[in-house]
């Protein structure tokens, strides 16, 4: 029987990366995985939110389990719901935020062991996270 240890990466032990809207965005990469190129994030965005513009060099795929969210990607937006999946291919701006009064909660897989983030702010500034 396996280790249950090493079958769960628990909350506590997977920093925030923070959020100044009261909401948390946790990322487990490849040293806690242990599964080779993926990462996985857990984004909580409550009620009022505003999106952050931002990209990456992988590709990601947001999995919506709670809430209603407005992606936007490019140009592009996209209301998206429980168990719909928005996908980002790579270097592509996009931001998202809660619809409405409601939180939205979803799961962000990216393709890489180690995930970059370049933000751009209202300004037009960029910088690295």
């Amino acid at each position: 029987m396996a280790d249950d240890e090493r079958l769960v990466i628990r909350s506590a032990d997977v920093s925030d990366l923070g959020r100044t809207d009261g909401g948390s965005f946790h990322l487990a990469q490849r040293d806690q995985l242990g599964l080779g190129e993926l990462s996985i994030g857990l984004s909580d965005n409550p009620p009022r939110a505003d999106g952050v513009t931002h990209r990456h060099s992988c590709g990601e795929v947001f999995v919506v389990y709670e809430g209603r969210g407005i992606y936007t990607v490019d140009e592009t937006e996209i209301v998206a719901g429980p168990g719909d999946m928005v996908i980002i291919p790579p270097n592509t701006w996009h931001s998202f935020r809660p619809e409405g009064d409601n939180r939205l909660r979803h799961v962000a897989v990216y393709d890489a062991g180690s995930v970059d983030i370049e933000v751009s702010t209202r300004r037009g500034e960029v910088f690295q996270l």
